[in-house]
Parts: C-alpha cells; structure tokens; sequence
C-alpha cells in the first residue's frame, strides 16, 4: 500500500495525496525517483499494514507523517481507508463507490506552496533526516548541500508574504514578496536540473530543500523572485548554432576571396 501525489499543472502543485492506490505511485521523473519513494516512505513510515479486508485497515499519522504532510503542501488527502482521529487531520465527505468508499480529509495547518523559513537543519544522510524529523516542528527546513549559516542571523520575530503572484506557467514563476528579515525561501515545486532563480533579475543558486523542493536565500524587503525553467539542451543548441554562423560565415569568406582573387581583385 502506497501513498502518492497527483502533481496538477496549477496552483495547487502537489496538494492532493492519494492512499492506497498504487498506480499513482509514480514520481514525474527519473531524476526525483528516489526522493520521492523517500518522501512516501516518510509520509507512509511503515505504520500501514495491507489488511486482509477493507473495512479493518486503521491508520495513524506520528510525528514524522505530519510533519513530511504539511512540508510537501498537501492540503487534502483521499483514501478508500478511514484515518484514526487527529487534530491534524478533518473529515470532510465520504464518497460510496461500488468498489470501496473515498475518505477525503483535509490536513489543518499544511503549508502553503509559498514558504519561509529562519532555521536551517543540514543533512545529507537519509538516517539524520528521519532522526531530526521526530523533534521538529514545521518552522525548521532542511538543506541538502552546503549552505552558509552566516546567511540567516534573524534579529527580529519574522513578518512576511507573497504580495502577488504575476506568472504562473508550466516553466516560469513571478512572485512579488515582502519581508522585514532575511530568510529562506521555500517553493514546493520539484527540484530538477534546469530550473534557474532570480532576484530582481539577478540570478541566485537554487539549494534542494526538504528533499525535492526548491529554495532560495532570500534578503529582506520588497522583491521580484521569479523561477525559470532553461533546459541545458536550450545552452547546447544555442552553442550549436552560433558554431554553425561561425562556420557558414567562414565558408563564405573564403568562397568570395577565392573569386576575387580570380578576377584579380585581390592579390
């Protein structure tokens, strides 16, 4: 028994889980295959047996669940499995199919697409993740590569959002954010090789944050952050082709001063 995301090309990237249904257990690509079999394993931590009936499966999120829930963004969760009551968790309908009934919950609290964080927790092993994720709470990211903890020195309580969402495609983002302190800035979208960020048109470095999400080193005050997809393949055929103008404008060059030369013209 698996749990999933049904990733939607909207605003609500990533929002709904489903239980139970294997066949969404796909992740979008093979680059965040293993992250997120890591993340439904967190979500999922081995607390669901498969029941010989439908009717008696009883599932309980612990800490780390709830915590890897509300980090990913999910706001609302679909399972042919009831869930024991938590304050984490609402029931909000119960759908009869002629398969199994559809439990759908709504998780309080979660986190929005949009995150900002001021505490920085950095592993790099898969055992420290999961031993760090039963103390935390969600005001805590994590970091998978080396980031400078000189960069966030909060002196004041943190204040801030996103004012307004300009662009939202496929393969841009546009946000307008404000913020009195600096901090770290969390999009729950996929980390993938190619996504680009930048500050008020100045690029800055995308870190891998909370396993398969992007983050940035944000300053405080009012800003223009915006997210852009650029394949590397688009770098190679530029290459390519100013290589190919390079070479045609040579060939030219030479064809000409070859007929010049005949006519006498050059000598």
């Amino acid at each position: 028994m698996t749990f999933c995301f049904a990733v939607t090309i909207s605003s609500l990237q990533n929002q709904n889980l489903y239980a139970g249904i294997s066949s969404f257990n796909l992740p979008t690509n093979a680059y965040n295959l293993k992250n997120h079999n890591i993340i439904y394993s967190l979500i999922n931590e081995e607390n669901l047996r498969k029941p010989a009936y439908i009717k008696k499966i009883d599932i309980s999120l612990n800490s780390v669940n709830q915590y890897w829930l509300k980090a990913s963004a999910i706001k609302y969760i679909f399972s042919p499995y009831p869930y024991n009551p938590t304050p984490e968790l609402k029931l909000i309908k119960i759908e009869k199919t002629k398969i199994a009934p559809v439990y759908q919950y709504e998780v309080i609290n979660n986190l929005s697409r949009f995150q900002f964080y001021q505490k920085i927790i950095l592993t790099k092993s898969l055992k420290d993740l999961i031993s760090y994720s039963k103390k935390i709470d969600n005001s805590w990211v994590f970091i998978h590569e080396d980031i400078s903890t000189d960069l966030l020195k909060p002196t004041v309580p943190f204040d801030g959002k996103v004012k307004a969402v300009i662009t939202d495609v496929n393969e841009n983002l546009k946000i307008q954010t404000k913020t009195n302190t600096d901090s770290f800035f969390v999009l729950a979208d996929t980390y993938y090789p190619g996504w680009h960020a930048y500050i008020d048109g100045k690029e800055t470095k995308i870190f891998r944050a909370n396993l398969m999400f992007r983050g940035i080193v944000l300053p405080k005050g009012d800003h223009t952050v915006e997210f852009k997809y650029i394949p590397h393949s688009f770098y190679l055929g530029v290459a390519v082709s100013g290589m190919t103008l390079v070479g045609i404008a040579i060939v030219y060059f030479l064809s000409y001063r070859g007929v010049f030369r005949r006519r006498g013209i050059l000598r």
